[in-house]
């Protein structure tokens, strides 16, 4: 992210002539997607007040989640702070909703969220749009290429239902298309559900190959813990969305028999998140999350020794 940092800091310069720079952070610490949000928040907390000859000042916004609040945000942060660049939202409906914001007053957008949406295709509002994760088609692709390998010929799906879900169910299907892998069914469900029952009884009622959650931390677990809980004893796939200590936590020996693409991609985000802790000297979190990856660690060996 500091790197990130200094790329938008570098499109501040030629306008700010290294004066002070001010940067807004705006997060969802709370609220369904809060634990995508938190590391998000305690990273702003860290980042360098100086950077070569310029001060950098931070202007830190919980947003909850919410667009509503998020278009508040933006513009306080703009209108007021007089910001020069934002980073943030955490989710992918927020940063949809605070685009005119950002477009209209010509303030760069580091956004944090997956979809390649938010950037894609380029116009107006999107030209002063970056991201920072791996877009939708890329993570496609790996999973098309595991289901491939696994004989998997046909996937239910189940996403959030706004633009997170939107984009991966067209991305995914145009791709599965042409890989030879049919979706036979879809659901979807809000962030904020608390039951997915009626859906996930569909998905196992159209007899896939396989299940795909297109979801964000916890609320990812619903679908996975639900379909167990009904019986299902097939593959089922997640995005890398999920790739969040929040995420083991909650479905615990619910979301146990991820495939090894999926657990060595969640051991390389716990090991980045482990030594940012031992750096910032939280030596007893960096300890949990030490133990986690030994535990997945041994989950990944056993996978690797059944397939020799």
């Amino acid at each position: 992210m500091r790197v990130r940092l200094a790329f938008v800091l570098a499109v501040c310069f030629s306008t700010a002539a290294f004066a002070q720079v001010r940067i807004g952070l705006m997060v969802s610490a709370t609220g369904p997607t809060s634990a995508i949000g938190i590391p998000q928040k305690n990273t702003g907390d860290i980042l360098p007040k100086k950077i070569g000859d310029a001060s950098v000042e931070y202007f830190s916004l919980e947003d909850g989640g919410d667009t509503t609040r998020a278009v508040q945000n933006a513009k306080k942060l703009v209108q007021e702070n007089n910001i020069d660049a934002l980073i943030g939202p955490s989710t992918t409906p927020n940063a949809f909703a605070i685009l005119d914001v950002i477009a209209e007053a010509k303030v760069p957008l580091m956004a944090t969220v997956g979809t390649s949406a938010v950037v894609e295709p380029v116009d107006a509002k999107k030209r002063w749009v970056f991201k920072t994760t791996q877009n939708d088609d890329l993570i496609a692709a790996a999973l098309l290429k595991h289901m491939a390998k696994n004989g998997v010929r046909s996937i239910a799906f189940i996403g959030f239902n706004d633009p997170y879900g939107d984009n991966w169910l067209k991305v995914f299907s145009a791709l599965g298309e042409k890989a030879g892998v049919k979706v036979i069914a879809t659901e979807r469900f809000n962030r904020t559900d608390q039951s997915v029952t009626g859906q996930t009884l569909k998905m196992m009622a159209a007899k896939p190959d396989a299940m795909l959650i297109a979801a964000v931390g916890g609320p990812a677990v619903l679908p996975q813990a639900t379909l167990r809980d009904q019986g299902f004893q097939g593959t089922i796939y997640q995005t890398h969305a999920v790739a969040t200590e929040d995420f083991i936590k909650l479905g615990k020996d619910k979301v146990e028999g991820m495939n090894r693409e999926e657990l060595e991609k969640l051991l390389i985000t716990l090991e980045e998140e482990m030594f940012q802790a031992a750096e910032e000297l939280r030596f007893e979190y960096a300890a949990k999350l030490r133990d986690e990856i030994k535990d997945l660690r041994r989950e990944l060996t056993a996978i690797e020794g059944v397939k020799t």
